[in-house]
Formats: C-alpha cells, sequence, structure tokens
C-alpha cells in the first residue's frame, strides 16, 4: 500500500496545474478553426473538380480520337502502298505486251492494231503465202493480242483510280491528325499549367488544418492530463483510507493467527500420538493376520507344502545345474490354489536367461530338467519322509540326450553312488549303492566312460541273463 501512495503522490508531481475550463474554451476554438478549414477544403476540391473535371474529359475524349485516327491512316498508307505496288506490276505488264507484240502503248491503245507477221513465241510466220489456214492463225492472234492489251490498259487504270482515293483519304486523315494532335497539346499544356496552382491552394489549405490539428492534440493531452490528475487525487485518498483500514486488519489477522497456531501445535502433538498408536495397531494386525494364516483351516497344510516346494526347487535346481552345465533354470512356485507352477529359463547366446513353456522346450532340455526333478523329488522324500532306499532304477533315462547330456548323466550318478560329498551338497537324504538302468540300446559308451565296471542284464527268448563286468567281478 506504501509503494501504490508513492506511485500516485509521484504521478500526482509530473501532472500540470492548467486550468481546465480555459484548455476546454481554447480547443472548443480550435476545433471550430479546423471545421471551418474542412469546410474550405472541401469546397476547393469541388471547385477543382468543376474546373478541371471537363478538361480532363476533353483531353481523354481527344487522346482516344488521335489514338483511332492514327490507327486509320496508318491503314490508308498501307492501301496507298498496296496502290502503288498494283500500279507497278501494271505498267511492267503493259512493257512485257509492247515487247511481245512490237507495239507502242505509251500513247494510250491505238484505234488500228496489226499484229506482227512472225509469231512473238515460235517466231514462226502468222500467214504463210497460198495457205487458208495462215488467215485463221493470224486472226487468233490479232485476237489475242486485243484481249490482252485490254486487260493489261483495265488493270493499270483501275491500280491507278485506287491510288488516287488512297492518296486522297490519306491526306485527309493527315490533315484531321494533325488538327486533333494541335488541340490535344494545348489541352495538355492547359493541365499542366492548372494543377500546379490547385496544388498550392490544396497545400496551403492542409498546411493550415495540420496546424490546428496539432494545437487541438496539445490542447487535449493536456485536459487529459488534468482528468488524470484529479482522478489520481481521488484513487490517493481511497488507496490512504484502504491502508488504514488494512493496517487494523493485519493486526486483527496477527491475534487470530496466533491463536490458530498454537492450536496447531497441539494438533500435530495429537496427530503423533495418534500415529504412534496406529503403527502398534498394524503391527499387532499383522501378526494376527500371520498367525491366522498358519494356524487356520489350511494354514499349516500351505506352510508344509511350500516350504516342501522350496525345498524341490532349491535341490532340482542343484541337479539342473549340474545336468546342463548351468544353462538352464527350473523355478518352481505355489498359485492362490495351492497348484505347483513350473516355468523353464533357457540361457541365451547373450548369456541372458529367457523364460520358454516346458512344451517349447527341446528334448534334451527336458529330459534335463525331469531328471532334475526325479533325483531331487527322492532326495525330498529321503530327508522329510525318511523313506530311504539304496537302490536307484531308472528307465530309458538317455533318451533325447546328445553325448554331452549322457557324460553328465553318467557322471552325475557315479557320484550319487557311494561318494555324494564329491556333489557339493548334503544328500543325506540319500544312500545308493546300486543303480539299474533300463535301456533299449546297449552302446551307451558314456556310462562305460563314467563307471569302471557295468554288469548287464540281457533278456533274450523270454529269458533274463546276467553278464558280470570282468573289472567288476575280480
Amino acid at each position: 500500500m506504501n509503494h501504490e501512495l508513492n506511485r500516485i503522490q509521484e504521478m500526482l508531481g509530473r501532472a500540470t496545474d492548467s486550468n481546465v475550463e480555459q484548455l476546454q474554451t481554447e480547443l472548443e476554438c480550435v476545433s471550430s478553426e479546423i471545421k471551418t478549414l474542412s469546410d474550405l477544403y472541401d469546397s476547393t476540391m469541388a471547385e477543382k473538380d468543376a474546373q478541371l473535371k471537363p478538361l480532363e474529359e476533353e483531353l481523354s475524349r481527344t487522346r482516344d480520337i488521335v489514338t483511332s485516327m492514327t490507327r486509320e491512316n496508318n491503314v490508308f498508307e498501307m492501301d496507298v502502298r498496296t496502290s502503288k505496288i498494283s500500279l507497278d506490276s501494271a505498267r511492267v505488264r503493259i512493257n512485257q505486251i509492247q515487247e511481245k507484240w512490237s507495239l507502242d502503248l505509251s500513247r494510250g491503245v491505238p484505234s488500228v492494231m496489226k499484229p506482227p507477221e512472225h509469231c512473238p513465241t515460235c517466231s514462226q510466220p502468222l500467214q504463210p503465202k497460198g495457205s487458208e489456214e495462215g488467215s485463221e492463225t493470224l486472226a487468233n492472234a490479232q485476237k489475242a493480242m486485243e484481249t490482252e492489251i485490254r486487260e493489261a490498259h483495265n488493270a493499270f487504270h483501275l491500280a491507278e483510280d485506287a491510288g488516287k482515293k488512297a492518296s486522297l483519304k490519306m491526306s485527309e486523315c493527315s490533315k484531321t491528325l494533325e488538327v486533333q494532335e494541335i488541340l490535344l497539346h494545348d489541352l495538355q499544356l492547359k493541365l499542366q499549367k492548372l494543377l500546379p496552382e490547385w496544388s498550392a491552394k490544396f497545400k496551403d489549405v492542409q498546411e493550415k488544418l495540420r496546424e490546428k490539428r496539432d494545437i487541438q492534440n496539445r490542447l487535449t493531452s493536456q485536459i487529459s492530463m488534468v482528468v488524470k490528475e484529479s482522478q489520481l487525487i481521488t484513487q490517493r485518498e481511497a488507496a490512504k483510507a484502504l491502508f488504514d483500514a488494512n493496517k487494523l486488519n493485519v493486526a486483527h489477522a496477527n491475534e487470530i493467527y496466533d491463536t490458530l497456531d498454537q492450536e496447531l501445535s497441539s494438533a500435530v502433538d495429537f496427530l503423533k500420538d495418534i500415529g504412534l498408536e496406529k503403527e502398534e495397531e498394524e503391527n499387532d494386525q499383522r501378526v494376527l493376520s500371520s498367525v491366522g494364516e498358519r494356524f487356520g483351516q489350511r494354514g499349516v497344510q500351505t506352510f508344509i507344502l511350500q516350504h516342501s516346494v522350496d525345498s524341490l526347487q532349491r535341490t532340482a535346481q542343484f541337479y539342473l545345474d549340474y545336468l546342463s552345465d548351468g544353462s538352464q533354470q527350473l523355478d518352481l512356485s505355489l498359485d492362490s490354489g495351492d497348484k505347483i507352477l513350473r516355468n523353464a529359463f533357457v540361457q541365451g547366446a547373450d548369456g541372458e536367461f529367457r523364460q520358454r513353456p516346458l512344451s517349447t522346450l527341446s528334448g534334451g532340455q527336458w529330459r534335463r530338467c525331469s531328471l532334475a526333478l526325479s533325483f531331487a523329488f527322492a532326495e525330498v522324500v529321503a530327508s522329510k519322509g525318511r523313506l530311504r532306499s539304496s537302490l536307484l532304477v531308472l528307465d530309458e533315462p538317455l533318451t533325447h540326450l546328445d553325448r554331452s547330456g549322457r557324460t553328465k548323466f553318467g557322471e552325475l550318478v557315479r557320484k550319487m553312488l557311494g561318494m555324494k560329498q564329491d556333489i557339493g551338497q548334503d544328500m543325506s537324504g540319500l544312500d545308493i549303492s546300486t543303480a539299474i538302468v533300463i535301456l533299449q540300446d546297449l552302446s551307451a559308451e558314456e556310462l562305460e566312460e563314467a563307471f569302471d565296471g557295468i554288469d548287464t542284464v540281457v533278456r533274450k527268448d523270454g529269458k533274463s541273463s546276467l553278464t558280470l563286468d570282468e573289472i567288476s567281478s575280480s
């Protein structure tokens, strides 16, 4: 509010102290003078139009006439040239006829025309002596000569008449064009003389109008400043009154703020106590929920099943790591309905494990998972249920395994037979001394490489026979 009061006071310091009534009187006088000058400008424009518009219209008409007559004069000139060409052609034709028929036509067409004795084309006599055909030939030549002479003279006279007419029209048009050009020149000079006079008149009126409008703008600006000054004074008084009222409001607000601050502190302490009690209640609730899950209707069974599945998962992964050289993983878990879920993971070329459904595994990968689960299940049963056996029976365990897989299988079985401590895991649940492997293919070289001796049972013709390995029997 102090800043606003200072701003208003600064603007008041820049305001003028002019008399509003005097300024308004001057403004009215200037406005009246501007109106008078505007009327003078309009009347001058009307006088200019009254004087110059007829002159400009006449000048435009004369210019159109000159243009039209110039085109017409050009046409007449072309007609004269054409007539001269026709006349020259007619003269040439007459000269050719004079030479052809050996006549003098300079004084016109003779009244009596006699053809030459010899043909002008073939130079043969036109009337041989004592020949009747010669008379006919001479008559034909006489007729042709007369026809050519008449046609040539007629063409000459026509061309001569056309040339005279064209020359006469061109002469008349040239005179008229000259008169119109002189008139056009006079009109242009008259217009050029009047335009500067009217420009000077308009310039004088415009200068006076510009001066009066500048005075009008200055007076309007001064009146605006005076009005603004009165408004600023009103704003200052209003701002002072508002400032005093706000000071009272601030004092009252400070009192309310102190009261609310004390209430807020008490409320924060109360919320902290409530939060501590809430945490204790939530901890008790979690403990009760856990106890209810463990000792409820299915809590104990689910707990035991989950523990067994976890043990089966760890043990199966140990055997699977050994059989696959760490390239496969098997995950076992329980869903909400206590159903065991199985997920397989296979290591890619980049070293990352990617999940794959069991149905998409290769035969060797699926066989490794199956053997790992079988060995793990036997170990978990032996450790949990104390159900132990010294005999391990495997039916076609090498199916779908490659050479590397069969070798790892043989090494694992050998370690399970009395040397479980070398595997690296506590297999206290298993105590195997004999392994029986049922095979359709007896050429399992990898098993022979893993064991020092293998006893073989062969069934043939409904009878079974035992073949003891020489090394083991010795």
